[in-house]
């Protein structure tokens, strides 16, 4: 078998492919697959995407009806089937992966492949030892979940916002809900969203957990962490943040969604 090291050019697909083998491989199963099961896998998930759904998602997709329309989306360029909480896709090997993803989203809202949560997982899981034994705790069992449960939870934590201190020149601070709607974040006072106090996630150039990208002091008596401290940088501002209620593992997680949804975006961009 050719070795997939060689490849020099690079699609989305063998990409998938790529992201799959990797999890085989650190689940310790790959060692376990004889050279046939290699090449049948490799024939599978070339052109097949798997979305876990949400509890929404689901609810939507267990319609007939509905249901019936998305098929009709998708005949002519592959098919789709479902269960309760995963949707997959089988395409042409010629049809570019955005094309029926943008199909299914207008009809379903976002739609994150398998391995694009598990690149999620992987970054919210770095330098465990930065968080403190509960907060590790809780990031275990939030890992432990799941591929529907973990999509359900992000989704969640994304709509309903957090609670972030955005701090700005001369020690002034401002206390604001932090939430991502569509391909936005926004950010609010109270439950109304406008588009004038948002930032598209594509726009975003630089994104980091601590204090090294602020442009603004924070207040001494505030005594925040730096691992409850967020930049968010764009080529026209900069969004010094930091948790309200000094959490650590909710500044990770909502970075990682952030950075999650941004990628996600990027790569469908040309086509939206």
């Amino acid at each position: 078998m050719a070795d997939l090291t060689e490849t020099k050019v690079v699609s989305d697909s063998e990409l998938l492919v790529f992201g799959y083998f990797n999890r085989l491989q650190q689940e310790h199963t790959l060692a376990l697959l004889v050279p046939s099961d290699v090449v049948h896998l490799i024939v599978m998930f070339l052109n097949t995407f798997i979305f876990p759904l949400t509890t929404q998602q689901s609810e939507q997709i267990s319609q007939k009806s509905f249901f019936d329309i998305i098929v009709e989306d998708i005949t002519l360029i592959g098919n789709i089937s479902a269960d309760h909480e995963l949707l997959k896709l089988k395409i042409d090997l010629n049809v570019p992966p955005t094309a029926p993803l943008i199909l299914l989203e207008m009809r379903l809202g976002v739609l994150l492949t398998v391995y694009e949560l598990a690149a999620i997982r992987d970054h919210i899981a770095e330098d465990k030892k930065a968080l403190n034994a509960e907060d590790a705790q809780r990031l275990h069992k939030l890992i432990q979940l799941n591929d529907a449960q973990f999509w359900n939870h992000m989704v969640s934590a994304c709509h309903n916002g957090v609670w972030m201190n955005r701090h700005k020149r001369r020690g002034v601070c401002v206390k604001r809900r932090y939430l991502i709607h569509g391909d936005r974040l926004f950010w609010t006072k109270t439950n109304k969203l406008d588009r004038a106090y948002s930032i598209q996630l594509n726009k975003i150039v630089n994104l980091e957990i601590g204090t090294k990208l602020f442009r603004s002091s924070l207040p001494m008596e505030m005594k925040i962490p730096s691992n409850c401290c967020l930049s968010i940088v764009s080529k026209n501002m900069g969004i010094d943040l930091s948790s309200a209620n000094k959490d650590a593992l909710q500044t990770r997680l909502f970075a990682a969604y952030i950075r999650g949804l941004q990628e996600h975006f990027f790569a469908t961009s040309a086509v939206r």
